[in-house]
């Protein structure tokens, strides 16, 4: 009996070799046009909300009758953040059950439809529902997209991967930020239009994007994992996304209010310069992390993230806001590629479209929580004074990182002389 089920463990271990084998052989076919799929549909997180972040004062401005306004033209920027939060986690059930490429490709269809419907609608109230039905597609697309590259990549060629995935989002998030706000200055709807272009993604998805086969994968073949280790990487980049949003949803009204610059395409270079610099730090990801280990980076990472924050808070001019920013940008250089990481490689393969829907919910859902987190804190202590409080948050969170991973090792140690 002992011999026969070694025969079958062994065949059923050779059935998933031949299975990654042919994976990999698709991938190295396919090249260019699959990563480059894999990384634009990536960089659909930036596009979301940044897209429009410029254009909030003059949005705001165009429906100044409706009651309210000042927090609703807010959460058309970050109201798909909740649809996600909400939706995602089923979108995991869905590309575990139905597939990854027919969600993908009909993701991408609407959203260009659904973010394109800025362009028509006359209400602040129709704009809001459009952006519901944006959420709903960036939900799928990344929670397939990711699960798509746990499926297609392993061990350093995966890590090499986020690394350049976080960059291409970082190029896109330039072009995104950076193009609304010129296109902004023509008139606030402008910046919709760069939605529509999703449509070619879909496109690139369709010719290049192939369903992965996982009914040979043993549940064992991506290990147990480690649900709660998962869990953790989730909830890091809930914190990490409200922080972030901080910038997108307050920076231009900083920018009138505390500098006195009221024009939008310098609010989109100075969030724009921060996405060039991860895009330009983030492919030598790799090589950070085969020195250091996460805990370390993903300390340092929130540590230099705190002073900047800070350092926008204390900013005398508009040129101490584009340094800041390039802090924001070369620290979130190593944030993202380690809980993208991390969270994949925490979670059990055949639950890899669930964590990865759970991580895109919590990441969203940080989107959607930002400016309710930070609004009611302006009348306390200003515009300053809500960069400085989160920049003091992340310095404890870093802290707190490295004391973990301190007695962790440890406690390693510890159990390796034992």
């Amino acid at each position: 009996m002992a011999e026969r089920m070694r025969s079958v463990c062994s065949a059923s271990d050779a059935i998933f070799a031949h299975e990654r084998l042919i994976e990999v052989v698709n991938v190295h076919e396919r090249g260019l046009g699959l990563k480059l799929t894999l990384m634009i549909a990536g960089s659909l997180t930036i596009m979301a909300g940044a897209t429009i972040s410029t254009s909030l004062p003059a949005l705001r401005d165009h429906f100044i009758d409706t009651p309210n306004v000042e927090v609703l033209a807010r959460l058309a920027l970050t109201l798909p953040a909740i649809v996600i939060a909400m939706v995602a986690p089923f979108g995991g059930w869905i590309v575990d059950r139905f597939g990854r490429r027919g969600v993908l490709i009909g993701a991408c269809l609407l959203y260009a439809v659904a973010g394109g419907s800025g362009l028509w609608v006359d209400s602040l109230n129709a704009l809001l529902v459009g952006r519901a039905f944006l959420g709903l597609a960036v939900a799928l697309v990344m929670t397939s997209a990711t699960a798509l590259v746990g499926d297609y990549f392993e061990g350093s060629e995966r890590a090499k991967f986020m690394g350049l995935q976080t960059a291409a989002a970082s190029f896109g998030g330039l072009i995104w930020v950076t193009g609304g706000g010129f296109l902004a200055e023509i008139d606030w709807r402008a910046p919709y239009w760069i939605y529509v272009s999703t449509m070619g993604v879909a496109l690139l998805a369709a010719a290049y994007i192939w369903e992965p086969d996982r009914s040979a994968t043993p549940k064992q073949g991506g290990g147990d994992g480690n649900l709660w280790l998962a869990a953790g990487f989730c909830l890091l980049a809930l914190i990490n996304m409200a922080t972030f949003y901080t910038v997108p949803t307050q920076l231009p009204f900083f920018m009138i209010e505390e500098l006195g610059l009221d024009r939008p395409s310098l609010t989109g270079i100075a969030i724009g310069v921060g996405t060039l610099v991860t895009a330009c730090i983030a492919p030598f990801y790799g090589r950070v992390a085969s020195r250091l280990q996460l805990g370390m980076i993903l300390a340092v990472g929130f540590g230099g993230l705190g002073m900047s924050y800070g350092l926008i808070g204390l900013a005398p001019s508009y040129g101490i806001v584009v340094l800041s920013n390039v802090g924001l940008g070369l620290f979130g250089a190593l944030i993202w590629p380690a809980l993208s990481l991390g969270m994949v490689a925490a979670a059990p393969a055949h639950l890899r479209g669930r964590v990865s829907g759970a991580f895109t919910a919590c990441v969203f859902g940080g989107q959607f929580i930002s400016p309710l987190m930070s609004q009611p804190l302006v009348p306390l202590v200003g515009l300053r004074g809500v960069y400085l409080v989160t920049g003091l948050a992340l310095g404890c969170l870093a802290f707190g990182l490295i004391a973990g991973t301190y007695f962790r090792n440890k406690k390693a140690l510890r159990g390796g002389r034992a």
